[in-house]
């Protein structure tokens, strides 16, 4: 009997998607974007929400648009621009862990997850003071606190690393389709 147009998209879509997911976690072609976003989404949620119960900007995307709207003055791009900047340098430092430990041939785990969390955050912090050294007028932020912040904050971005690596390496030890329950 043939299938329906719906009933072939849907089989079309079902089928790309569970080989796009094994394509995508597979040790050996795994790609650090999925984990680079589950990484820089935990910790910028983690940093949205300290800003809000702090009453404090310790938000990185926003921090990034005002250095850059202070430069060419234009808000939406510079918007923009603070939030691809955050997201494209989590994909990078992923890409950096996931290519570490693959190499290495190391399964991440909690000391990995503490290791990418403390060097992330010792790079990130880094990076703002450098930010905050050269800008001739960056934002106004209690930076000690918010290099603080940014140790913990980093530490949410690698538990999502740990946590999409894990998840990669238990899809790809199994022989079921990730949307099979057993």
């Amino acid at each position: 009997m043939p299938l329906n147009s719906i009933d072939r998209e849907f089989s079309i879509g079902h089928n790309y998607g569970y080989y796009f997911i094994k394509n995508q976690t597979s040790m050996k072609s795994s790609h650090p974007i999925f984990s680079g976003i589950i990484g820089t989404s935990m910790m910028t949620l983690f940093s949205y929400y300290v800003s809000r119960s702090r009453n404090k900007n310790f938000k990185e995307p926003k921090l990034l648009a005002k250095i850059v709207n202070s430069i060419i003055k234009q808000e939406q791009v510079a918007r923009a621009s603070g939030w691809a900047m955050h997201y494209a340098m989590g994909i990078l430092l992923a890409a950096a862990f996931n290519a570490y430990w693959r190499k290495a041939h190391i399964k991440p785990g909690l000391g990995q997850m503490l290791i990418a969390g403390i060097s992330s955050g010792a790079f990130g912090v880094g990076m703002w003071k450098l930010i905050f050294t050269i800008h001739p007028k960056p934002p106004k932020t209690p930076y000690g606190h918010y290099y603080r912040h940014l140790m913990l904050a980093h530490l949410a971005f690698s538990a999502g690393l740990v946590l999409t690596s894990s998840l990669r390496h238990a899809l790809t030890e199994t022989r079921h389709s990730p949307f099979t329950v057993c």
